[in-house]
């Protein structure tokens, strides 16, 4: 929920009212849910059924501001809870209200005490209490449990509510077997009860996330799966004790089958949420969802969705479960032939595709997709498909085509993209293929850093589009996501090679046991991980990918790698040096280096083929008085500087080398006569960064370069001769940098 419903950053849930972003009455799809939705949904539910048995509050009712950004203080989460709980009783004051944790209902969101020691069981008695939960769990005995560890057992209408917190295994700290003994509890409850009696109720479901390969959401902190494994076994353990399970989290619709394929036991339900915001990269239409049942089985729902889109929306039918898929209840073997269906048949899949996010779509699935979902692609410097698909005679996937406004390269964008698949849809295939324009043909050795629309902007403008930071996946400075099209380091060394990176800007850092990395760590500032930098931890484990990869591929031409080494202690260097002296590695290091220990400038190094250069940087890699003229600085300009000026800094030579872009192209012969072998500079503005006449100093210093460059349609290698350093990739004017460069290319 957020307070404010008329403005908001969606960077930030929309939970500001700074921003310049004007938001409808009932929110935006990129944002959290403001106060008028939530008490129109509480209204609405009163007006579809004034009368339920009982309603189920899946949780995660606070804010949805990403886990980089400040979190809100607890106040704030269990003002948010109260507010709810006030508005639930007015509208059904005779309703029995049954409530479970939300990852998000702590602060920060995710954090849940694992033990039963007084000092941790503190936050849930004070959660229980100033949240005003005590007005609906009303039984003393289930007070005292949910204020020992968040989970409690409650009983309604001749059903027995397992009610547990799921978010005890969700991106947290825990590591230990049994997280506040829960799962040995729930293990007894669910042994002692009778059959077909319980509702087992909890926000974080088992397995994957069904539109991206994600998952499963339960695990530790180390990756070990046995939270899910645990959890799986204790229900089809206990599956005939089952009446039906509900699960909250994902924010879209679908459902779970537990069991073999030949065998399903259980069956869980994930409703859609009543916030607009699903994930980066998808949203739905606000839903609520109302079950019908008999003593002993679940019949039917019917799902209602508020368009947040019209004038005066109000809250009408979805669909009908049975009547959609044509079942008679929903009993686990009627979910197990709907499921069939969806597998089997495209029509019903799209169909399930477009209820998972209540008829909200923002990607365009083309029909030789058959049976895969849309949300599987994954940008990484050109354009990714991961594709997982389970099943036997699935016939055979071609290719898959999009357009380019469904990736963010323009919202009127047509042109189609191809990715060839080729694969027969048998078993489990998961691969990665890359996917250019229609009209191209894809060559790994000919791609410019994976895309190839890079090979059509003229080379004596050329910037590449990257930051030192790229691939991180947050943005630092202002600490805001960033489209992940743009993110390339969360590949490993490998990865990036074979998928067409000819560059790296690697700032590798002596992290010394920050945030979990104790050893080497891409990244600089003062927390890197809060931008998704890789942990290599020994040097060893960063030269060991690099050297495998070298040693594959030994009949590339040239291969450059920039290996930024800041921050290392004194025993790193000689390290390095060893760990590189393997005997193919060692022939084909640059002679200039072998001889004189100093690497030769780009345009040097392009020129002599057959060799691999490793271009090193430390905090003062090159004596200023030879490779580096500083511009005067005058302090005046700081001064006066206005939102149109640019202070502009090199990598190099950390500090101010001119104010405006005349001072910087006056100067820029010479800083690129002086640093022949790279030049990356940083344009920051009076509180944002911007992309003003580097498109000059690309002009000016490529020339430099020219008798080594060859154009890039004949050329295996990719030099990307200016590196912007900016933090916001959408840009200043919302456009997406391939596009912004594409322009000021073009420009007399």
């Amino acid at each position: 929920m957020d307070y404010n419903p008329k403005s908001g950053d969606p960077q930030n849930g929309c939970h500001n009212s700074s921003s310049p972003h004007n938001l409808s009455h009932y929110g935006d799809f990129r944002c959290d849910a403001p106060w008028d939705l939530i008490e129109r949904t509480i209204q609405g539910m009163s007006e579809i059924k004034h009368d339920p048995d009982f309603i189920i509050w899946n949780g995660d009712s606070s804010t949805h501001i990403i886990a980089t950004r400040r979190p809100p203080p607890m106040s704030y989460v269990t003002s948010v809870e109260r507010i709810i709980v006030k508005s639930l009783l007015h509208y059904f004051p005779n309703t029995t209200i049954i409530p479970v944790l939300g990852n998000h209902d702590s602060s920060p969101p995710d954090f849940f005490p694992d033990t039963k020691e007084d000092k941790n069981t503190l936050f849930y008695r004070d959660y229980f209490h100033n949240s005003h939960w005590s007005h609906l769990i009303k039984n003393s005995t289930e007070q005292e449990k949910f204020q020992e560890c968040g989970y409690y057992k409650s009983y309604s209408h001749g059903k027995v509510f397992i009610l547990l917190n799921t978010n005890l295994y969700y991106q947290n700290n825990n590591t230990g077997i049994d997280p506040c003994d829960q799962l040995k509890w729930f293990k007894t409850e669910m042994s002692e009860a009778g059959a077909r009696s319980v509702i087992l109720v909890a926000h974080v479901p088992p397995g994957y996330y069904e539109r991206t390969v994600y998952g499963p959401f339960m695990m530790t902190k180390d990756g070990d799966y046995h939270y899910n494994e645990f959890y799986i076994d204790i229900v089809t353990k206990y599956a005939d004790k089952i009446f039906a399970q509900f699960y909250g989290h994902t924010h879209t619709d679908s459902f779970r089958l537990f069991g073999h394929p030949d065998n399903i036991s259980t069956v869980a339900f994930i409703a859609p949420s009543v916030t607009p915001k699903v994930d980066g990269h998808s949203s739905t239409y606000p839903s609520i969802r109302l079950y019908e049942y008999e003593d002993k089985e679940l019949l039917n729902y019917k799902q209602y969705y508020f368009n947040i889109t019209e004038r005066e929306p109000s809250w009408r039918e979805a669909y009908d479960f049975r009547s959609t898929y044509g079942v008679k209840n929903l009993s686990v073997y009627n979910l197990k032939n709907v499921f069939d269906d969806i597998s089997k048949h495209p029509s019903i899949f799209a169909k399930y595709y477009e209820l998972n996010t209540v008829f909200h779509r923002e990607q365009h699935c083309d029909k030789k997709m058959q049976l895969q979902d849309c949300e599987n692609f994954e940008m990484t410097g050109c354009i990714s498909l991961t594709m997982i698909h389970e099943g036997n005679d699935g016939g055979e996937l071609e290719n898959v085509t999009f357009y380019g406004s469904d990736f963010g390269y323009g919202e009127n964008n047509r042109q189609e993209y191809i990715c060839p698949i080729g694969v027969k849809l048998d078993g489990y295939n998961s691969i990665k293929v890359a996917c250019t324009s229609k009209n191209n043909t894809y060559d790994p050795n000919r791609a410019c850093n994976g895309d190839e629309r890079f090979c059509h902007i003229p080379f004596s403008r050329f910037t590449f589009f990257g930051t030192h930071n790229a691939g991180t996946g947050e943005d630092i400075s202002s600490i805001s996501k960033i489209n992940c099209a743009f993110k390339n380091q969360d590949l490993n060394v490998r990865e990036q090679l074979d998928f067409g990176v000819r560059f790296f800007d690697l700032d590798i850092i002596q992290s010394k046991n920050l945030y979990n990395c104790d050893g080497l760590e891409s990244g600089h500032g003062k927390y890197p991980e809060l931008g998704l930098y890789r942990c290599f931890g020994k040097l060893e484990i960063f030269v060991e990918e690099m050297i495998n990869w070298l040693n594959e591929m030994n009949n590339r031409d040239v291969v450059v790698l920039y290996f930024g080494a800041i921050d290392f202690e004194e025993s790193t260097y000689p390290a390095l040096e060893k760990l590189l002296k393997v005997p193919l590695i060692n022939e084909r290091l640059n002679k200039d280096y072998k001889t004189n220990k100093k690497w030769p400038t780009l345009g040097k190094a392009i020129g002599e083929k057959n060799n691999i250069f490793i271009f090193m940087r430390t905090n003062n890699p090159i004596d200023d008085k030879e490779f580096h003229r500083e511009v005067p600085f005058h302090k005046k300009h700081k001064q006066t500087l206005s939102k149109d000026d640019i202070i502009i800094t090199s990598t190099y030579k950390d500090g101010p080398i001119g104010t405006d872009c005349k001072t910087y192209v006056d100067n820029a012969m010479e800083l690129c006569h002086n640093q022949g072998d790279l030049l990356k500079v940083a344009a920051f503005g009076a509180g944002f960064k911007v992309w003003t006449c580097l498109w000059e100093s690309a002009r000016i210093c490529n020339p430099r370069l020219k008798d080594a460059i060859e154009g890039c349609q004949s050329k295996t290698e990719i030099i990307n001769f200016i590196q912007m350093d900016f933090p916001n990739y959408l840009g200043k004017n919302g456009k997406v940098p391939i596009d912004v460069i594409h322009n000021m290319n073009h420009l007399n």
